[in-house]
């Protein structure tokens, strides 16, 4: 009899221990095992208080944070938009949407982060009941230049193995250094070493109420869009136009050379498209206009004929998957000129209207076009 009150007392000692061992290990998490990079789930967890951010620059890795974002989200969204910096003017109110939004645009986002992107949300089982999907022309072009070094690419094979059937490998996730570091009393003593620690000097994301303010940078919203300063929205536009003149003799968006699809990229993006169907998901495409000055570059040098390849085939694959398209690469097919844009690349939050009404409701048709200005 004693020894077993021994055993219940060691126990009933033992397991509050064990349970503070364990909360401060996750809570603390000095070496961003379990919870992820701090800096980057701070940005993560502002957006989902409903927070902007103030200094969200390059040397964010983006992609982590967006990993952070999905395994916190706890609200179901609406919808949801893919894309590059190009999707990241698309608002709740553009989009029609009075539920959840989220816009997970990426600085150079290539097919790759398109596809994984997606697949986050997939895989948590956190799908939106609309996708946006803001297609760039490079998302068919099989070169190198066409890819952003921090996308994922083993999550990318993942997806399309594990949701598209495709003969790939990847290197599954392992979980177990997590689950040791959740347990370890060494990483216990680390995390209460840290806890004690002055941290004061760290870098820190700028958190700010979620307004559209004027700051002397550029914030991204709590809905993942961005909000340029001041100074860049009302940039005049002889400079604006004179920043599309130079995209015209610099390669910036790393097309060059682009001059056909790739059939591999069309298929396996025409699979994800049906597969985002099958899941439930109502898919848009927003085929984004390049400014005038830069369009007339991409659409008469040869080396970039690939641009008006990949509209043609968005365009029929959409219609084979019974997906709507809005926009096009072409400005003047967009209704949009030199006016719309805030540089050669980004068109201007208002000017949007111009080619997307609003998920869901009819999108122009293709012989509403002149036929001249036609690119499909």
């Amino acid at each position: 009899m004693r020894v077993l009150r021994l055993v219940l007392k060691l126990l009933l000692l033992a397991v509050p221990l064990a349970l503070l061992l364990i909360q401060v290990n996750y809570a603390v998490d000095g070496s961003a095992i379990l919870r992820g990079d701090k800096y980057e789930l701070e940005i993560a967890t502002a957006w989902l208080d409903g927070k902007a951010v103030g200094n969200f620059d390059n040397t964010i890795n983006e992609r982590s944070v967006m990993r952070l974002y999905v395994e916190n989200l706890q609200q179901e969204l609406g919808t949801l938009v893919l894309g590059s910096s190009r999707a990241m003017q698309v608002t709740a109110e553009i989009a029609g949407e009075e539920g959840g939004f989220f816009n997970s645009g990426m600085t150079g986002a290539d097919r790759k982060d398109v596809l994984s992107t997606f697949y986050l949300f997939d895989r948590a089982d956190k799908l939106p009941e609309n996708l946006i999907i803001a297609a760039d022309p490079w998302l068919f072009f099989d070169s190198d230049a066409a890819l952003n070094y921090r996308s994922d690419d083993n999550l990318y094979r993942e997806f399309l193995s594990q949701r598209l059937g495709y003969e790939v490998e990847f290197v599954a996730e392992d979980d177990s250094v997590r689950q040791k570091a959740l347990v370890s009393f060494a990483y216990f003593q680390e995390n209460l070493l840290y806890h004690f620690t002055d941290h004061s000097a760290d870098a820190r994301p700028v958190i700010l109420p979620d307004q559209l303010l004027d700051y002397e940078y550029d914030i991204r919203t709590a809905d993942g869009t961005q909000w340029y300063m001041e100074s860049f929205r009302n940039t005049p536009q002889a400079d604006v136009d004179v920043s599309a003149l130079v995209l015209t003799g610099v390669d910036y968006a790393q097309m060059y050379g682009y001059t056909q699809v790739d059939a591999r990229l069309a298929q396996e993006f025409e699979d994800f498209l049906a597969y985002a169907e099958s899941r439930g998901v109502q898919v848009t495409l927003l085929l984004t206009p390049f400014h005038p000055i830069y369009w007339d570059k991409l659409r008469t040098d040869p080396e970039y004929s690939g641009v008006m390849e990949a509209e043609k085939a968005l365009r029929a694959m959409a219609q084979r998957c019974g997906v709507e398209v809005y926009g096009s690469y072409d400005p003047a097919a967009a209704n949009c000129t030199n006016e719309d844009f805030y540089d050669g690349l980004h068109i201007r939050r208002e000017s949007i209207a111009n080619y997307f009404a609003g998920v869901g409701l009819p999108a122009p048709q293709p012989e509403e076009i002149p036929a001249e200005e036609q690119t499909a």
